[in-house]
């Protein structure tokens, strides 16, 4: 199966004062069809639309050109008579390209109703009486959304338009990627209505995303007009520096309120900023996709006598520790993840979220932190250190918690082992068997042993 993916179609509203709506469309399943198709009831949304993309070959046997849409109590053992329509057989015919109906609120009922199969949530089915006869390649769900504004209007006071000078907003700080900036314009009579979206300064051509210059008119004196936010180039000048409007169409027009509206789906980012480690600890309230900025997250699988077993993952769920492993003295900007689709939830992790600056107890007995650090001078000394004293931890950073005290007699700390399951080619192993060259390059660590060079998470450069 395919990763879950969306896609936002805008439904633009011309008449002032109204929210604008939009599609949001998911893409649930992609792939080769080889019989009923799964959908758990996770991923599903009460009064979307459910769209299944298909051809069918001819056969003479009507029976084997149908669909069926059913849904399930009981996902562990289910048999036929527990099967609920959503459709019944839906005969198909070969000029028929997709099928589509809604998920009423009587199916998410039945889906969600957990009484009956032990805990286990129901999944909707997709399948066809003959699966030789009917090609299923995508099926997607539709749901429209409203947006929400919460920051009132960002225009003190009216505004008449001007080709020599821009107005200037100030930093909108919780815009996200997917809001949309909504102007609302009046004219004196029907006129084409054209102005740029422009950056702090009033500086044009700044902006990459959608409709960086709104222009039309409603055939009315008042409608409106919308940027969407689409890139993270565009929100960072958005929320860190502020916009500008200028008029570059010939008719005059008065702006006379700008809203930002913000949907459910919009998403914002994180900048991350590594040492000479390449390491950092990390904890949010909120999903991350680490692999797309090129950083990599591990959490801590297992704690054994001095070593940290960490496993690496690309998506981070919210209120789970990690460290995270990119270039030494670099900044990522990484993107907020409105899923984990593809990603396990640890079901071990030793690592503890610090969501907010707070205290962090010293161990006691059969309950041992460690805290992250290393000497500065000694960037082979990082690794995790047991807690003796009660510690203060920033915000968005992650300690580790064992039941026993896994501290080495002849080491102060716990080192860190990135290694795949079953490898041991961290650096803490290399170190352990035998005496190793080490050095500082461009800010990196690197270990040579044997006439083979290992960077510090313990990978062969040469």
């Amino acid at each position: 199966m395919k990763k879950v993916f969306t896609l936002l179609t805008f439904f633009v509203l011309t008449f002032a004062g109204t929210l604008q709506a939009k599609d949001k469309v998911t893409t649930l399943w992609e792939g080769t069809y080889s019989g009923n198709i799964e959908i758990p009831v996770a991923n599903l949304v009460q009064g979307a639309t459910i769209t299944v993309t298909l051809s069918v070959t001819v056969s003479e046997n009507s029976d084997d050109k149908k669909l069926r849409i059913f849904y399930c109590k009981n996902d562990n053992n289910w048999t036929q008579s527990s099967f609920s329509d959503i459709s019944d057989w839906v005969e198909l015919t070969t000029d028929k390209t997709s099928y589509s109906f809604t998920v009423t609120e009587a199916a998410m009922n039945t889906l969600n109703d957990n009484t009956e199969n032990t805990g286990s949530r129901g999944v909707l089915y997709i399948g066809a009486h003959n699966s030789s006869v009917l090609t299923i390649s995508k099926i997607t769900m539709t749901e429209l959304i409203t947006p929400s504004n919460t920051g009132g209007d960002l225009l003190i006071e009216d505004w008449a338009s001007s080709k020599e000078s821009a107005k200037i907003f100030s930093a909108v700080s919780d815009a996200k990627i997917g809001d949309v900036l909504q102007f609302t314009v009046s004219t004196a009579a029907w006129q084409w209505v054209q102005f740029k979206v422009t950056d702090h300064s009033g500086s044009v051509d700044q902006f990459t995303g959608e409709g960086s210059e709104p222009q039309g008119s409603s055939g009315e004196t008042s409608f409106t007009l919308e940027f969407v936010i689409s890139t993270l180039a565009d929100l960072k000048k958005i929320a860190n520096e502020g916009f500008g409007v200028i008029q570059t169409g010939d008719y005059a027009f008065t702006m006379t309120e700008v809203k930002l509206l913000t949907y459910s789906d919009s998403y914002g980012y994180v900048t991350v900023s590594f040492g000479a480690t390449g390491l950092a600890t990390w904890s949010s309230d909120k999903k991350y996709d680490f692999a797309s900025a090129g950083i990599t997250a591990h959490y801590a699988s297992a704690v054994s006598s001095g070593v940290v077993k960490l496993t690496p993952m690309d998506i981070t769920w919210d209120y789970q520790g990690y460290i995270l492993s990119g270039s030494a003295n670099q900044t990522y900007d990484v993107l907020e993840s409105k899923t984990t689709d593809g990603t396990y939830y640890p079901s071990t992790n030793h690592l503890k979220p610090n969501i907010t600056s707070s205290t962090i107890a010293a161990s006691i007995d059969g309950t041992y932190h460690y805290i992250f650090a290393w000497d500065k001078t000694n960037l082979s000394s990082v690794g995790f250190y047991y807690l003796t004293e009660d510690h203060t931890l920033a915000a968005n950073k992650a300690y580790l918690e064992t039941t026993e005290n896994y501290t080495p007699h002849q080491a102060p700390m716990l080192r860190l082992d990135f290694g795949e399951e079953n490898n041991t080619t961290g650096v803490e192993t290399i170190e352990q068997t035998a005496p190793c060259k080490k050095w500082l390059e461009n800010g990196q660590l690197y270990i040579l042993r044997d006439g083979v060079t290992y960077d510090i998470m313990g990978r062969i450069i040469k």
